[in-house]
């Protein structure tokens, strides 16, 4: 429960400054209007919940945006209302198990499909400051489960750095959470004890820096943090209650 407590205040701290930006800065987002693609590759690393060490390779980053569609690298949301500030959306994404991505012998006998969610999400905007909340159910039957995100996003223009602060809380079902970090679907005899997690609140944060370096290539640095739910922490394939990632990257914008 401290933990939880401290990570949550760590958040506020990092969200407080951005009621400042709503007031006081112009929006700085692009013109819905236009047509915005950028393309780069991400290298991310960072501590994993999960035993054993993680797979670590190169990931695109592929980002369009027009009126009506925004695509980015793993998700689609198609925006068929858009009143004003308010914003409410169709969106798609993909999810795979960290379990899957690991690069730990035990894990060989794990089945964990790649799964296709799909639902809805609610966005309003105040300048710089987004509140928002948005609802994904698997379609696919990879894991049967489904998450809750109430969030805000802050961003900020400083010079040629566009910041970009993405926080709040995930609830995740059951059946979502052994996904991730259950025992459940070992295949032959079980290496692990086979333990059915409870569903629970996951807080969150990332924080997105893109420094333009010349014409339209830019730099971009990420660094994000989750704190696991109570639950998560009894399976025995997580050592730990949180997860810390950072990474660096390269993009052009067309």
């Amino acid at each position: 429960m401290n933990r939880i407590i401290i990570l949550f205040a760590f958040f506020f701290s990092l969200i407080a400054p951005t009621f400042s930006w709503a007031q006081s800065e112009p929006d700085d987002a692009p013109n819905k209007d236009q047509s915005i693609l950028t393309m780069g590759v991400l290298f991310e690393a960072g501590t994993n919940a999960l035993i054993g060490k993680e797979r670590l390779f190169p990931m695109p980053f592929i980002y369009y945006q027009n009126k009506y569609v925004t695509y980015a690298t793993n998700s689609l949301m198609i925006h068929p209302v858009e009143t004003g500030p308010f914003q409410l959306s169709a969106i798609g994404a993909f999810r795979v198990s960290d379990i899957e991505m690991s690069s730990d012998d035990r894990f060989d006998d794990f089945e964990r499909d790649f799964a296709f969610e799909a639902g809805g999400h609610a966005e309003y905007r105040y300048r710089n400051f987004s509140v928002y909340g948005q609802y994904l159910t698997d379609v696919t039957n990879a894991h049967e489960g489904d998450e809750i995100t109430i969030g805000v996003i802050a961003r900020k223009m400083i010079d040629r750095v566009h910041l970009s602060l993405n926080s709040g809380v995930r609830y995740r079902s059951s059946e979502l959470v052994n996904y991730l970090y259950g025992t459940t679907g070992q295949k032959g005899a079980p290496l692990f004890p086979v333990v059915e997690l409870d569903s629970g609140w996951f807080g969150f944060a990332r924080l997105t820096a893109s420094i333009h370096l010349k014409d339209n290539w830019s730099l971009l640095l990420t660094a994000a943090g989750e704190n696991l739910s109570e639950s998560v922490v009894l399976s025995p394939v997580v050592d730990k209650e949180y997860t810390l990632r950072g990474g660096i990257g390269i993009t052009y914008t067309f």
